[in-house]
């Protein structure tokens, strides 16, 4: 699913296990190739130590 930019990986409490560099890998992949959300939302940011949030901005 990351690798499709169906999904993007979160580490909850920045807690990295054996698969984290994979998936960080391949999320960032799939983020420059703008693919699945990060096409449909380019202004979504990449950082696997928060929940990602798609739409417009809040603030």
């Amino acid at each position: 699913m990351v690798a499709r930019g169906d999904a993007a990986p979160y580490f909850y409490r920045g807690t990295r296990g054996r698969y984290a560099a994979g998936l960080e890998r391949v999320a960032l992949t799939a983020r420059t190739a703008r693919l699945g959300l990060w096409r449909a939302c380019p202004a979504a940011v990449y950082d696997p130590d928060r929940a990602l949030e798609t739409g417009p901005s809040r603030g």
